[in-house]
């Protein structure tokens, strides 16, 4: 497991501590490893959304032939 040392400011610290005394069971580093888990998975959800939003081509596969057929 890799280790980084991250400069918090008061008001990072302080949500970190309050999310610690609220979650016992958590140490900082599983917080921060939590955080980066539920942002990755955010990014994950907001590109499968974003991706369908794009617009799409349907073909009906028997129509295209039949087209492409007559065309010759």
């Amino acid at each position: 497991m890799s280790t980084i040392s991250v400069p918090l400011d008061k008001n990072a610290m302080r949500d970190l501590e309050r999310l610690e005394a609220n979650n016992p069971e958590m140490s900082k580093a599983g917080i921060v490893r939590k955080a980066i888990r539920l942002m990755s998975e955010e990014e994950a959800i907001k590109a499968v959304l974003e991706a369908e939003q794009e617009p799409t081509i349907r073909v009906d596969a028997v129509t295209y032939l039949k087209d492409r057929m007559h065309k010759k």
